[in-house]
């Protein structure tokens, strides 16, 4: 799988928007998918979404801070 830029940096190709649903997993992602409204020929990429309750453990303490604080620093800037 390439990179961001690889995959989007084709001058004549359009991303015309996005949809996000929460499933259980990529095989329902995929399932999901089958149900769209497209034609044959299109081409589309699923990308996981994670949240933080997804990294358990492995997300410290430390980290949760850093994250509450670009959390509040979000909301100012958006209220600015």
């Amino acid at each position: 799988m390439g990179g961001y830029n690889e995959e989007l940096a084709q001058a004549g190709e359009l991303l015309a928007g996005f949809w996000i649903w929460r499933v259980g997993s990529m095989e329902d992602a995929v399932q999901w998918l089958k149900q769209a409204p497209f034609g044959g020929g299109v081409e589309i990429g699923i990308r996981p979404v994670f949240e933080t309750e997804d990294f358990g453990a492995v997300f410290t303490p430390e980290m949760r801070e850093q994250e509450q604080c670009v959390q509040e620093m979000a909301e100012r800037n958006k209220a600015a």
